[in-house]
């Protein structure tokens, strides 16, 4: 049969519809395909989610049962420091009194701190020593430790190579006359002499002949007159009677003014106290008078000597430096009136010459002080000991690369002195690591500058590493620093960690301040004492003095003596001369008084 036109159209038109089906069919399938291929991948995806989600809740699991013990430990502790705090206030309460008696000890250790401190074996601490490694190397020997006895309640330290208990100190005397017997004595006629053991029975009568001080005014009526030349004018007083008075203005001489300014500044006594002294000797000065006196002399030591001792101290490779606060009246510029406020006075060290400077720049504690200080130094390159205080951040800058800051080592350990009651252990395991860096450290000052390096580089740089891991674990767990001293005390170390390090970089630092931080000690009992400073200008008179007084103390000169062989040589010198009259350059030239044995304390 043949196929019309109509049936071909007809199967035409089912071929392209079955084709259109097919199509569709297609991309249906490929679509569902498409989505089971996505379904199938996010299913793993989810598979692998809550994989995860199950160790996470496993671990969150583990965390909520260590927090759980956590807290109970923690209630535990916080049960047990309740009891101590109550125990802390009525300490408190105690010591608040004794500060009001003015009984406290001030610059010591409680004896809280004490007796914590003193909670250890004396086994173990000899087997610390040991293990700390510091022993000196081949050809080294080290000096045996102090050891502590205890006698009536009280530490007793034994000095190296001395015996516990030694002979007090015999009294001396400037200057002994013996009265043999037979200078003065005849035996009467008949009588005999006592025996014991064959010899004369002699014995010795001691008296103590002293000569008190005493002021006499010497007063020279004086005229003016003209020469045979009609030219020149003269006076009638002579030359060594004007040479009597050292300071102009000033009618003290040499030895009186030596004398205020031992009591005033060498004894710290406070004015009203100079003024009894001076009153016991037959001299009554009132209060304005005495001030001139004093200001006189510091202007006329600080105009001659002043750039002189601030170049002396900065020619030193290596300076200690710390800063205190004082009380001083400050006068408003524009209402003038005077109001007593807190002030800073610096103090740097020079270890090498033991030369104090005290600097007093308006009572400012920035970083232009040390600018100011430093400023006539050109290329500056010296290593330099302070504490934590922001503003010697400045050395090691860009603006002085060539200083080389070292940390001080004592401040760390007080931290955590002040740490021991809250966490004993741990503060007291770090305390006996900066005591063995110390105990290493005491080898370390018979050597020289390169030999001590070396020695801290082989022996001292493995504790100082021990001591910063130690930290750094404390840091990494929680529970210990949730105490907050203790939390200070190893953020504090850390945070000054590059400057300890410092230290191990050149055999001149101290791995301590203290030396500088003792220098302010003059300055603090005379704040005691006296209450304040007057005004900014007597504030800068007295750090002069104090520096000039303090650097004699260092060097073991008298003061008195300084004083009296400087100010008879101040008019006199010329100005090229006069770093000559510096503590560390005169004091070595001035004879030392010796002082003759009388007799034993034991005696009397």
């Amino acid at each position: 049969m043949k196929a019309t036109r109509r049936d071909i159209e007809f199967y035409q038109e089912n071929m392209d519809r079955l084709q259109s089906e097919k199509a569709a069919e297609t991309a249906r399938a490929n679509a569902m395909t498409n989505e089971l291929s996505l379904l199938r991948r996010q299913h793993e995806e989810d598979a692998e989610r809550f994989k995860e989600l199950m160790a996470e809740i496993r671990n969150l699991r583990e965390d909520i049962a260590c927090r759980d013990k956590r807290d109970r430990e923690r209630e535990k502790m916080i049960s047990s420091l309740t009891s101590r705090i109550e125990e802390l206030v009525m300490k408190l309460a105690d010591a608040q009194n004794q500060t009001a008696m003015n009984r406290s000890k001030r610059f010591a250790r409680t004896s809280e701190q004490a007796a914590l401190l003193n909670r250890r074996c004396p086994k173990d601490r000899e087997q610390d020593k040991d293990d700390f490694d510091g022993n000196p190397g081949a050809g080294a020997t080290v000096a045996s430790d102090t050891s502590e006895t205890k006698r009536d309640g009280k530490s007793l330290r034994k000095p190296r190579g001395k015996s516990q208990y030694t002979e007090p100190d015999p009294c001396a005397c400037q200057k002994v006359v013996y009265h043999a017997l037979d200078e003065y004595f005849r035996l009467p006629d008949g009588a005999r002499v006592m025996m014991r053991d064959g010899k004369p029975d002699v014995s010795r009568f001691y008296y103590i002949e002293t000569q008190p001080a005493k002021a006499v005014c010497h007063i020279y009526e004086s005229v003016r007159y003209m020469t045979a030349d009609n030219e020149t004018f003269s006076s009638s007083l002579p030359e060594e009677v004007k040479g009597m008075t050292p300071v102009a203005g000033c009618p003290l001489t040499v030895e009186g003014l030596a004398t205020i300014i031992m009591y005033r500044f060498g004894l710290h006594l406070p004015q009203y106290r100079v003024k009894q002294a001076l009153r016991q000797m037959g001299l009554n000065l009132g209060a304005s008078v005495l001030d001139r006196y004093y200001r006189m002399a510091e202007d006329e030591l600080m105009l001659k000597l002043e750039g002189l001792l601030h170049r002396e101290v900065l020619q030193t490779p290596y300076l200690m430096i710390d800063e205190t606060c004082v009380l001083v009246g400050v006068s408003d510029r524009e209402t003038k009136a005077r109001a007593y406020m807190k002030r800073y006075v610096w103090a740097f060290f020079n270890k090498e010459k033991n030369l104090v400077e005290y600097v007093y720049e308006e009572g400012s504690r920035s970083r232009e002080v040390l600018r100011r200080f430093f400023k006539v130094a050109e290329n500056l390159n010296i290593a330099v000991t302070a504490d934590g205080y922001s503003a010697y951040n400045l050395f090691g800058s860009e603006e002085y690369p060539g200083v080389l800051r070292c940390g001080c080592l004592t401040h760390a350990r007080r931290n955590y002195v002040d740490s021991l009651a809250s966490s004993h252990d741990a503060s007291l395991a770090m305390i006996e690591e900066i005591e063995a860096l110390f105990m290493a450290e005491r080898v370390a000052v018979l050597f020289g500058e390169k030999e001590r390096l070396a020695w801290r580089q082989r022996e001292e740089k493995p504790i100082l590493a021990r001591i910063k891991a130690l930290a750094e674990s404390y840091r990494a767990d929680a529970s210990l620093m949730a105490d907050s001293l203790l939390a200070k005390a190893v953020n504090y170390m850390l945070n000054q960690w590059p400057t300890y390090e410092n230290i191990m970089k050149s055999g001149l630092p101290e791995v301590s301040n203290n030396l500088c931080e003792q220098r302010m000690k003059p300055l603090k009992l005379s704040m005691k004492n006296s209450q304040n400073i007057g005004s900014e200008d007597a504030a800068k008179g007295h750090c002069f003095i104090h520096s000039l007084l303090e650097s004699c103390r260092r060097l073991g000169v008298s003061i008195y003596d300084y004083l009296v062989a400087l100010f008879r040589r101040l008019p006199h010198t010329p100005k090229d001369q006069r770093r000559q009259l510096l503590p560390h350059i005169l004091g070595p030239t001035i004879p030392k008084q010796e002082m003759i044995p009388i007799f034993n304390r034991s005696c009397l």
